[in-house]
């Protein structure tokens, strides 16, 4: 618990710290919430999206956008869905379902 109180006050996001040590996300904000440390996404902000479209034009996977952005895998495809990106499945499809929008 220290280590991972550690990693996110040295800036390491929850998901990140949930792939280093293994574990889930929410036993990520268990733990920390356990050190009086309260993780508070930072989200996909609206002006974040143009810039968020490039990247997955450019084929980047919304797991890897949402790091990038301190953002949920799932707040990111609704993000993008809303600027135009077609709903399909998630897996193997980076950037491959987007026209010229």
């Amino acid at each position: 618990m220290d280590e991972l109180a550690a990693g996110f006050r040295g800036g390491t996001s929850v998901a990140g710290l949930a792939r280093q040590f293994g574990i889930h996300r929410g036993t990520v904000g268990k733990h920390l919430r356990a050190r009086g440390i309260h993780p508070i996404p930072k989200g996909l902000r609206l002006d974040d999206v143009p810039a968020a479209l490039q990247l997955y034009r450019k084929g980047w996977t919304y797991e890897q956008i949402g790091e990038k952005f301190g953002a949920g895998e799932t707040t990111v495809r609704e993000r993008l869905h809303e600027a135009g990106v077609p709903k399909v499945a998630r897996y193997g499809r980076a950037g491959r379902n987007l026209q010229d929008r």
